[in-house]
């Protein structure tokens, strides 16, 4: 059963349904035009200096502290950079900011807020936005960063959890066409002792090398941290609400 409850998650994942394979964030309600293979795999892959990536592990450590809720995230006074822009569309509940970072100019990087999950209100108009997924994309894809040194950084798990929470050992994702260089890494971060109001869940995009290639090692394309919320159907948001509204005094 749990063999086949597997095929059916890595089946979704590669007709779409889960939209986790590709490296470009999607957006309820926003129109983003899906990138080629041309296109994400373009430019010439260049190493990070010490410096550069020094500069990447405490923007990361920065988003693992906002989306484990050990701290606040106030969108202009962050360690991501400078604010570059903010995106959202007429009647949408979310909102996207893009940063800027001098010291990491071959970067894009983008955190997308929502309706609080948690919050039990029908007026999603009233519902405080709350951080849902940090990602950064390189432009060109960049050698000098080793996967294992990611995850014993960030503290992460030998599993991953599905949209439903099932639990899936290891951490290797297929690859699917036209993208089939591309490979997936898909994480559960550790609790912490001291903190871990939610669970965060942590995606690393690598390419592997091509045939013929002088440099053998993998090259990071993109980091997806997510905040993972407790699935909550209308039906059980509505139970909700009618349950505070009998816990208020008359």
């Amino acid at each position: 059963m749990k063999k086949m409850r597997t095929l059916v998650v890595i089946l979704s994942i590669g007709i779409g349904i889960t939209k986790t394979i590709s490296p470009i964030p999607v957006l309820a309600g926003q129109s983003i035009k899906k990138q080629s293979r041309s296109s994400v795999e373009m430019g010439a892959t260049k190493s990070l200096t010490n410096a550069q990536k020094k500069d990447l592990f405490v923007m990361l450590d920065c988003a693992m502290k906002i989306f484990r809720g050990d701290s606040q995230f106030v969108y202009d006074e962050i360690g991501f950079g400078d604010l570059k822009d903010i995106y959202s569309m007429p009647g949408a509940y979310w909102k996207q900011y893009h940063y800027y970072s001098s010291a990491l100019p071959m970067m894009n990087i983008q955190v997308v807020t929502e309706p609080d999950p948690t919050n039990f209100s029908d007026d999603w108009a009233l519902v405080p936005l709350v951080p849902v997924s940090f990602y950064l994309q390189f432009y060109s894809s960049v050698y000098g960063v080793d996967r294992r040194e990611l995850e014993g950084h960030l503290a992460l798990e030998a599993y991953w959890i599905d949209g439903e929470g099932g639990r899936h050992e290891g951490n290797s994702l297929p690859s699917f066409p036209p993208l089939l260089r591309q490979h997936v890494y898909r994480y559960r971060a550790k609790e912490q002792a001291t903190s871990s109001r939610f669970p965060v869940d942590v995606d690393f995009f690598y390419f592997e090398p091509k045939d013929g290639d002088e440099n053998r090692e993998p090259s990071l394309y993109a980091i997806k941290i997510t905040r993972s919320y407790p699935y909550i159907t209308p039906e059980m948001r509505k139970k909700k609400r009618e349950e505070e509204q009998q816990k208020k005094p008359d």
